[in-house]
């Protein structure tokens, strides 16, 4: 009986000390889980950081190119101005060589007259010589002066023809430029996820510029929370991997979050 109880005495022991030690790998490994946690949200903090601030940065890429764009216009328009001033001085040029070859008309009618009046007039012979030379010379004269204007019309009509074709040129760049400008910020939305496999699906605007080198980051009302890869794309469809690492901190993505470029693309 002493021995029976004796044996009982001894498991008991055991138990008691296997079951100790059985706690305590337990709490070993829980406060290994807890320390590793803590280091996994620490990282996961410091890369929300850094998506914000390239966030914020993507904004004032945006703002700068507008301003560029407003530029550009402002330039467009003082080049305007200058083809119509120029086109002005070309309608008043080409008046004066009017003017010019109607004084020319009447200085050779005058002459015709004057010849054909003293061929039937009894003059003196000697001053006819004097006074055709004149009229003569006034007409080299206007003659001279009708060619500098005409050379003159036409360096106008270069300058203008070369003008309108750097406005034209302009006009394009400035056009593709705001398309392009446009195009960033164009927003897509989250239509699909799948968590288990960490692939979320994007319908996009068709002029979104993008490629499988382009990152998006995901809005929500006004906040960022964090970003996609893409991994394909299909027209408006596109297929992405979820970074969760980016994510903030207890946010889960959802369907219609929306999605927009990282990098704006302006060329």
């Amino acid at each position: 009986m002493k021995i029976l109880t004796y044996l009982i005495a001894v498991a008991a022991l055991l138990a008691g000390a296997y079951f100790s030690y059985d706690v305590k790998t337990k709490f070993t490994e829980l406060k290994a889980n807890r320390l590793e946690l803590a280091e996994t949200n620490t990282r996961r903090e410091g890369t929300i950081e850094k998506t914000k601030k390239k966030a914020g940065d993507t904004e004032e890429l945006r703002d700068a190119a507008q301003v560029a764009l407003s530029e550009t216009e402002g330039e467009l328009r003082t080049k305007e101005e200058n083809t119509d001033v120029a086109l002005r001085d070309k309608a008043t040029l080409d008046e004066k060589i009017a003017g010019q070859v109607e004084e020319i008309k009447d200085v050779q009618t005058l002459i015709d007259t004057v010849e054909n009046a003293f061929s039937a007039l009894d003059v003196d012979m000697e001053d006819i010589p004097n006074l055709i030379k004149g009229l003569e010379e006034d007409v080299a004269t206007n003659t001279t002066k009708s060619e500098e204007l005409t050379t003159l019309v036409s360096s106008v009509d270069k300058r203008i023809e070369t003008t309108s074709e750097a406005l034209s040129s302009q006009r394009k760049r400035i056009s593709d430029r705001a398309e392009r400008i446009k195009a960033n910020t164009l927003e897509g939305h989250v239509t699909a996820i799948d968590h288990n496999w960490g692939i979320a699906i994007v319908n996009v605007p068709s002029k979104m510029p993008l490629d499988i080198s382009s990152k998006l980051l995901v809005r929500r009302g006004s906040s960022y929370i964090g970003r996609l890869k893409i991994s394909s794309i299909e027209g408006s469809r596109v297929i992405t991997d979820i970074d969760y690492k980016s994510m903030s901190s207890g946010i889960v993505l959802q369907q219609g979050d929306t999605v927009f470029l990282e990098t704006l693309v302006i060329k």
